[in-house]
This record gives structure tokens, C-alpha cells and sequence, in this order.
């Protein structure tokens, strides 16, 4: 049986205004989409009609403290996919991803997972 130390529910409007704030406040966050599938003629879509066929399969985030920021140069990472998604690689992919950007563009020393 599997348990959670709390029980979900909806949350209210303050408490969406936290995790917009929490958000906004993020190094990065990443809307995780599926291109749109292949129309088989082999041409490309144009950028405004190939951005409206992505499927949204899930969020990604790169958070660090800001006093930990400072000095230690370190942030949290949380990975989120639809259940439809998990144990495809998509996962890992984001991960990869978001690492190289953390690294190499943001300057960070360690990123570790947020479960």
C-alpha cells in the first residue's frame, strides 16, 4: 500500500500565488513538451505552427537558495512528467539537459535532485 505524509488536495488561491512565486523566483523552469508528430512529407512546419502542436508532457525546475547561491554556487532540481510519460527516457533526457545548462551557462558547482 502506498502512503504519503499528507494528503493532497486542491490548493487555494494563496497557495497557488506561493508556487507561482517560488517559480518566478527559479534559475530555471521548463515547460517538458513532445514535438508534434510527423506529418510524413518530410517538410518542416513553420515556428508559429510547429509551437502549437507540442504536447506537454511535463515541468522542470532549477532552484537554488539565494544565500546558497552566493557563496556555494549550488541548486535543487524537481523533474515532473504525466504518468503516460514516466519510464520512457523522457526523464533522463530533461535531466541531461537541464545539467549541461546548469553547469556550463549558470556557472553552478553541484546540483543535486529534489524528491
Amino acid at each position: 500500500m502506498q502512503s504519503a505524509p499528507v494528503v493532497p488536495s486542491p490548493q487555494g488561491k494563496k497557495g497557488a500565488q506561493r508556487v507561482r512565486e517560488t517559480l518566478e523566483k527559479a534559475l530555471l523552469n521548463v515547460l517538458i513538451c513532445l514535438p508534434a508528430p510527423a506529418t510524413g512529407s518530410g517538410e518542416a512546419l513553420p515556428a508559429d505552427r510547429a509551437s502549437s502542436k507540442l504536447t506537454p508532457i511535463g515541468l522542470m525546475t532549477l532552484d537554488g537558495d539565494e544565500k546558497a547561491m552566493a557563496h556555494h554556487r549550488h541548486a535543487g532540481m524537481g523533474v515532473f512528467l504525466l504518468r503516460a510519460y514516466q519510464g520512457q527516457g523522457y526523464g533522463s533526457e530533461a535531466i541531461r539537459w537541464a545539467l549541461e545548462r546548469g553547469f556550463k551557462q549558470a556557472n553552478l558547482h553541484r546540483i543535486h535532485l529534489v524528491v
